[in-house]
């Protein structure tokens, strides 16, 4: 009775933040992949994280929606948590990481079936992603208090998913042969980028404002700077991804990317004056960072530039590490089962209060 009554515990209190490690698991894969020097050795690593993210993602997919099956009053407080809600997006965005990696994988191997099934994957993301988006956001503008000093940079997530699935739209349209797949699925990717990117740069400034009027973030949540590094690298990423237009795409690929970089360092910075200690919320800082550095790898492949290939290996290899430090920590905390108490799960289970915590 002890074992079961641990996994409904566990169960209940599983948040959707988790899906933030099947996303920097997945990204750390592709930037092990996609390395300008890169060798067969490290290659074979980036194929073996793919294996493990798809189990991962279906692992926690399964353990989501069996959480709402058992215990369906939890999707409403879900909905109505601040911190919660904004977490759902990571689900379309993780699941984007498996379409990219099964095209850069799969499809040289096992034949051109595996790019349709990519692309048929690739339909429903982009669905779920805009979808999620739109319905979010209306939803939260009227159910949430949406006033500047509540804000943090979790808010950029609903905007986030349209943009990762823009940038695999423009990657799966990379493998596809016939126009009449190819050029439906760049517009709608460019659509996405639209959608999301425009509103993220929006909320980034009001960000920027909320950071001069009541200073920095709370020392647990200051890893959360990372997170506007996001939409730089991924708006960088995602309009390279329109090859037709390649001389545009790169001049407004490089503004976006020198963004990123400058909001990189200044996350850095605070986050090491601040001396925070590991959450899980350091998984969100993953994605970020490895789309800046694929952003970087993909600028210096543009431009046949030695330096920025360097710069990539070097971004890749810092968001790689962080990747390491986020599974040793996760690990750990496991071991210590001090991960899984939600401090929003301890309004309803009291018995959760005297558990130790992490910010999920």
């Amino acid at each position: 009775m002890a074992i079961v009554d641990e996994l409904r515990r566990i169960l209940r209190e599983l948040s959707p933040l988790w899906f933030s490690v099947a996303l920097g698991t997945g990204m750390t894969a592709m930037l092990l992949h996609q390395l300008p020097y890169n060798a067969s050795a490290i290659r074979w690593i980036a194929i073996a994280l793919f294996a493990f993210n798809i189990f991962l993602f279906c692992f926690l997919l399964v353990l989501s929606v069996l959480r709402f099956i058992l215990y369906p009053f939890l999707l409403r407080i879900v909905l109505l948590h601040n911190a919660q809600v904004f977490s759902l997006p990571l689900i379309p965005m993780s699941f984007a990481t498996l379409i990219n990696l099964t095209v850069w994988i799969c499809t040289p191997v096992w034949g051109p079936w595996v790019t349709i099934l990519a692309w048929v994957l690739w339909w429903i993301d982009a669905t779920l992603s805009f979808v999620m988006c739109s319905i979010l956001i209306f939803g939260i503008l009227w159910t949430h208090d949406m006033r500047s000093a509540n804000m943090t940079t979790t808010w950029l997530l609903p905007f986030l998913a349209p943009i990762v699935a823009a940038s695999s739209g423009g990657l799966v349209a990379e493998a596809l042969d016939q126009d009449s797949q190819v050029i439906p699925t760049l517009i709608t990717a460019f659509v996405l980028w639209s959608v999301g990117f425009l509103p993220a740069m929006a909320l980034i400034i009001l960000y920027a404002h909320r950071l001069l009027e009541y200073k920095m973030p709370s020392r647990q949540q200051v890893m959360s700077l990372v997170l506007p590094v996001g939409p730089f690298g991924l708006g960088s990423l995602g309009i390279q991804s329109h090859n037709g237009i390649h001389g545009i795409s790169l001049l407004t690929a490089i503004p976006f990317w020198a963004c990123g970089l400058w909001w990189l360092v200044f996350a850095i910075t605070s986050a090491i004056r601040a001396r925070t200690t590991f959450n899980l919320e350091w998984w969100s800082t993953t994605f970020p960072t490895g789309a800046l550095a694929l952003a970087t790898v993909q600028i210096g492949r543009d431009l046949a530039s030695d330096f920025m290939k360097i710069l990539g290996m070097v971004l890749s290899a810092g968001s790689i590490l962080l990747w390491l430090v986020c599974f040793l920590g996760t690990v750990r905390m496991m071991v210590n089962k001090s991960i899984l108490s939600s401090s929003y799960m301890a309004e309803i289970y009291p018995h959760t209060q005297g558990t130790r915590r992490s910010s999920v």
